[in-house]
This record gives structure tokens, sequence and C-alpha cells, in this order.
């Protein structure tokens, strides 16, 4: 696996979804979702793992819970607001 995407959610489980559907678009990755709060309900998809913090760890706290975990070479991390659109034809890192 060459990219981990770890995503952190910061009440924004509204919007999440659009970002996860651009990175699953985007490349074939291992994905992160760190709820910052744990309060997502119940989201499952191919590649995904879900990490519940105990409390409001911050952007840099929330992605290293998942750095732990991580087996990508690359790691890209991002909040759930944001979603991905690739401008080099798909091509990504190479993955």
């Amino acid at each position: 696996m060459k990219l981990t995407v770890i995503v952190i959610n910061y009440h924004c489980a509204d919007i999440l979804n659009r970002c996860l559907n651009s990175i699953h678009t985007a490349n074939s990755c291992e994905i992160f979702v760190v709820d910052n709060v744990n309060q997502l309900p119940v989201i499952e998809r191919e590649g995904m793992s879900v990490i519940g913090s105990a409390g409001q760890l911050g952007f840099s706290g929330a992605t290293n819970e998942a750095l732990a975990w991580a087996l990508g070479e690359w790691v890209l991390g991002l909040g759930g607001d944001v979603w991905v659109e690739i401008a080099d034809g798909g091509r990504g890192i190479g993955v």
C-alpha cells in the first residue's frame, strides 16, 4: 500500500461522505477516519477503518492516533470537510 489517507472528523458528519467519496474515486488507498468527538453513525466502506477518540484531540492528536496503524509509504491528512479532485488524469502518486 503506497498511500494512507487519514480523515479527521470534528462535527462534520453531514459532509463527511463527500470527502470519503472523493478519496475512493481518486485512488486505491488505506483510509482511516478518526472521529474526534465520537459521534459518527456507523460507516462501513471497503478499505476504511473508523477510530473513535476518547475526547477532542485536535487535528494533530487525532492524526497521530491513526498513524499508529498506517501502513502506507505516503500519508495524507484531511479534515472531513475537504474533498479531493485529481487534476493529473487520475495518476495520483502512482497507487
